[in-house]
């Protein structure tokens, strides 16, 4: 994304070559012989890559299906930030203090920091600039997924797939205060809507057959709409752009009931 056009590239290791995330400028040159960016690691079978919404840096999370210390039934994985343009000196490992696996990786629309869940359950969260400082954790908990709101105002924490569903909602412009906790089992999606207001989740097959439903809750974790299906297999909130919608400086007053 962004308005200079780049392409990242994740090269796996081989024999006792490293694994490389390369970042090459497109243009009308364009050399891949020239990256650059660049950043090289072992520990690196595949690699997850993910801008942030300005294109200006790039987090590379880099696993293992095997642990070589034996440590981790889940292999090994390790997180990389990367600028766009850069000597390799400026790419930086994100230094994670705890063992495990890092469940979720996510971007704030701001482009200006990023959250990471790691570790083994409870895991931990934490929250980084875009040079990879820490700016903040959370307290440990058994959670999985994490997910800014549009206008970057509000963060989502849960604990989805083999966890109980549990929720919680932080404000990140109240220093990360924490705004509402609501439980949502057997979630398989999870997503904001355009306008920063609700959250949808739903339970769709095959992942489970049962219990098939959607449920869009209220930001101040208010349960206000719930339909059942016998079986759904999708769902997705209608794309509005964020410029329809006004920032939000408070949390939102509940909708009147129908």
């Amino acid at each position: 994304p962004g308005q200079n056009p780049s392409i990242a590239v994740f090269i796996p290791e081989k024999n006792s070559k490293p694994a490389s995330v390369k970042i090459f400028q497109i243009n009308k040159n364009l050399n891949f012989n020239n990256p650059i960016s660049f950043k090289t690691f072992f520990k690196a079978e595949r690699c997850i890559l993910k801008w942030n919404v300005l294109g200006t840096a790039l987090l590379a999370l880099a696993s293992t299906d095997v642990d070589t210390s034996n440590k981790s039934y889940y292999g090994e994985s390790n997180l990389y930030l990367l600028p766009r343009s850069s000597s390799q000196s400026s790419s930086t490992r994100i230094a994670l203090d705890k063992e495990g696996p890092i469940h979720d990786i996510a971007w704030s629309p701001s482009s200006r920091e990023f959250g990471v869940i790691y570790g083994y359950m409870p895991s931990k969260t934490a929250f980084f600039d875009v040079r990879g400082n820490l700016l903040h954790e959370l307290p440990q908990a058994p959670k999985n997924t994490i997910l800014f709101s549009p206008h970057a105002k509000f963060i989502l924490v849960a604990g989805f797939g083999n966890l109980q569903g549990n929720v919680d909602i932080y404000d990140r412009q109240q220093k990360f205060k924490k705004i509402a906790s609501f439980k949502a089992e057997n979630t398989s999606v999870c997503q904001w809507s355009p306008c920063g207001r609700f959250i949808l989740t739903a339970t769709t097959s095959p992942r489970l057959r049962v219990d098939n439903c959607v449920k869009i809750w209220h930001a101040s974790g208010n349960l206000i709409y719930i339909k059942e299906y016998k079986e759904l297999t999708g769902v997705d909130w209608r794309h509005q752009p964020i410029e329809s919608f006004p920032p939000l400086k408070k949390i939102p007053e509940d909708p009147p009931e129908e």
